[in-house]
């Protein structure tokens, strides 16, 4: 777990975070209205994003520096330090982009979903019910 924590900075998901809550709090004293399960969504995939786009800096930059003896010993080279084989960072980033593509796609569908049956309801002058949490 350390491994992982340390190749895509588990620590910067805090700035992927903050910024959607806030969205979120402005949306829903705004609307009166949240859908959970659509924020989980979004966040997660956000999350997911940021933490492979980490993990493929984090690979880009032990690639760049692999000859200059400089950086192969300095503290900042996370790869050498923590002795993370190259296969088992791809196969983590792969699995990252593989949830962000899949929840990401939920989410689109979700959205487009709700959406359209928003569509149809106006269209036809029809009562529809809260999708989300009314606040």
């Amino acid at each position: 777990m350390q491994r992982f924590k340390a190749l895509v900075q588990a620590q910067t998901t805090l700035l992927t975070i903050l910024p959607l809550l806030l969205g979120t709090i402005m949306a829903a004293y705004h609307y009166h209205h949240v859908n959970l399960g659509e924020t989980f969504l979004l966040m997660l995939s956000a999350i997911c994003f940021h933490l492979a786009v980490n993990g493929h800096n984090q690979l880009s930059d032990y690639r760049r520096y692999q000859n200059s003896t400089t950086v192969q010993d300095s503290t900042n080279n996370i790869i050498k330090r923590f002795a993370i084989s190259i296969p088992w960072a791809y196969s983590v980033l792969g699995i990252l982009l593989l949830i962000f593509l899949i929840s990401g796609l939920i989410f689109e569908f979700s959205i487009w979903h709700s959406s359209f049956n928003s569509f149809n309801c106006m269209k036809n002058s029809c009562s529809s019910s809260s999708i989300g949490l009314p606040i």
